[in-house]
């Protein structure tokens, strides 16, 4: 370096070699907690399990447009590689594939998997939605013939009977299967989505599976109560009761199976179905309140106005519950969504002063370098440890505060923490410049001064600016290394990662199923 610049001679040779080697251990140390939160995610992710498995996995945390294409590469690389192919990803292929390639995908996972009830009651409804009532038929007398007991195929198999016949045809064999299918004893169990052992079997991702599975199999049984219900209605409009008395008692007996059994100890409750099936039953009993007027039985109309008024409270609960849900889901989301967007934005800050500085003391010369070669006093490294941990026990914090039983004040307490260490971070890196500067040997300051003006102006601010990104760089590699420890603690913790948003949200699972549980419990007590 030039005679009037500050250079290497004012400090000593084994110092400059000492200050080096503790940079590259702090460099070395930054990477090796990056690398392993890295490593670790990528082995879990990509290494745990075969490709096909892999992407399997991975689709689970999608939704149904961009799970479509990962799961098409699975079953395209297990067919290449496997003989027979696995059934389950045909299976979850099918659940999400286009309405012109469902039933092929279907048909091709029963041809492996022949004896699975679910997969029979699904394909079952995909043949009813490509008007093949018939074919579905024989899809749900099957399902009825394999474990696990189930009310559901019958149900289903009346449906696809009912969607065969004309609008004028004789409903005994219809009604003959409803009686069958409540006199069963089975419970109602609609398919459940097909999930990965290693992921937590709740969330919000795994509750929308859930319902539109549920939704596939309560279409048939809507349209044939609804069908039943208009020909009953018709009937009773002309005083022709016939049989409806006894039917209407059957088809409100369906609903009632299909909402559920509270005294059940399976957690099993859906707020969808509970609706639907109350729906059904509060419908046949109104027609039935008609006959019973139409006859004068007095009691038998006061009995059924009890039980429609009940009905309706129970079904206006369970609408507050679906209503208030998609707010409740966002807003637990925005929860799970805050630790890393604010992360983020802080990384994106760091790195664009860091990079901002680089520049500007490239572009001033030498003189910025030799801000590394200047031992840093311990209050400095303590006052980066200390934003570091406040970043941590933010971090932290944000996770506390995640769910939905949490006081809300958790989430902004970390949140003001976080913004704390933040402007902390900035304000405080002036300050630890200037303790840089007054640790450095006085031979070294002696030659800064004894420099010319100008040159000795240039040479302070370079020095200045390398004293500056001296210190943010520390920042940032204390900053990634706070959000690698808190990504591996959450995995720890949770099961997931916190990216995983889909997965973490709830699906308000307890709740759901408490709500349903009360509501169902007040209606057969009457």
């Amino acid at each position: 370096m030039d005679a009037g610049t500050p250079g290497h001679g004012g400090v000593s040779a084994g110092d400059v070699a000492r200050l080096r080697r503790n940079r590259r251990t702090y460099r070395y140390c930054v990477s090796a907690c990056v690398f392993l939160c890295l490593s670790l995610w990528f082995a879990e992710g990509y290494l745990r399990f075969d490709r096909s498995e892999t992407q399997y996995r991975m689709a689970l945390g999608h939704a149904r447009e961009s799970a479509r294409p990962i799961l098409r590469n699975a079953v395209k690389r297990d067919a290449l590689v496997n003989d027979p192919p696995t059934a389950r990803y045909l299976e979850a292929l099918a659940d999400v594939e286009e309405p012109d390639l469902v039933l092929p995908a279907y048909e091709q996972a029963l041809r492996l998997d022949p004896r699975n009830a679910f997969l029979l009651v699904k394909f079952g409804c995909a043949l009813l939605d490509a008007g093949r009532p018939v074919d579905a038929r024989e899809r749900f007398r099957a399902a009825a013939l394999h474990p696990p007991h189930n009310a559901l195929p019958r149900y289903l198999e009346a449906a696809a009977l009912h969607a065969s016949l004309g609008p004028e045809d004789d409903l005994g064999e219809v009604m003959a299967l409803l009686v069958r299918a409540n006199g069963s004893g089975d419970p109602v169990l609609f398919p459940e989505p097909l999930w990965h052992a290693t992921l937590p079997a709740r969330g919000a991702r795994h509750a929308d599976m859930e319902r539109e599975l549920a939704a596939r199999c309560l279409a048939p049984l809507r349209a044939m109560a609804g069908h039943l219900l208009s020909r009953a209605e018709r009937d009773i409009a002309g005083n022709d009761f016939r049989d409806w008395d006894a039917w209407l008692g059957q088809i409100a007996a369906a609903g009632a199976m299909i909402a559920g059994n509270p005294r059940s100890e399976e957690n099993r409750l859906r707020a969808d179905r509970a609706s639907e099936g109350l729906r059904i039953q509060a419908e046949a009993l109104k027609l039935r309140r008609r006959i019973a007027d139409a006859r004068g039985d007095t009691a038998a109309a006061e009995a059924l106005d009890a039980l429609d008024v009940l009905l309706g409270g129970a079904r206006e609960e369970l609408a507050g519950f679906e209503n208030r849900r998609g707010e409740v889901v966002l807003a637990h989301t925005g929860r799970l969504n805050a630790p890393l967007a604010a992360a983020g934005k802080t990384l994106a800050l760091l790195m664009l002063l860091y990079l901002a500085l680089s520049a500007t003391g490239a572009a001033l010369g030498g003189a910025a370098s030799e801000a590394k070669n200047i031992p840093s006093p311990l209050p400095v490294s303590a006052m980066h440890g200390v934003v570091a941990a406040a970043w941590f026990a933010a971090l932290v914090l944000y996770s506390r505060g995640a769910p939905l039983d949490c006081p809300a004040w958790v989430a902004s307490a970390a949140g003001f923490l976080w913004d704390a260490a933040v402007v902390a971070a900035l304000a405080l890196t002036p300050v630890a410049a200037w303790a840089q500067w007054r640790n450095a040997p006085e031979e070294f300051r002696g030659r800064l001064a004894a420099a010319g003006g100008a040159r000795r102006r240039l040479a302070g601010a370079g020095l200045a600016v390398g004293f500056f990104r001296r210190n943010i760089g520390a920042l940032l590699g204390l900053f990634l290394c706070a959000v690698c420890v808190w990504a591996l603690a959450h995995r720890l913790a949770s099961g997931l990662y916190p990216y995983q948003i889909p997965l973490l949200a709830t699906g308000l699972e307890s709740e759901e199923t408490e709500l349903v549980r009360r509501v169902l419990l007040s209606v057969l007590s009457s």
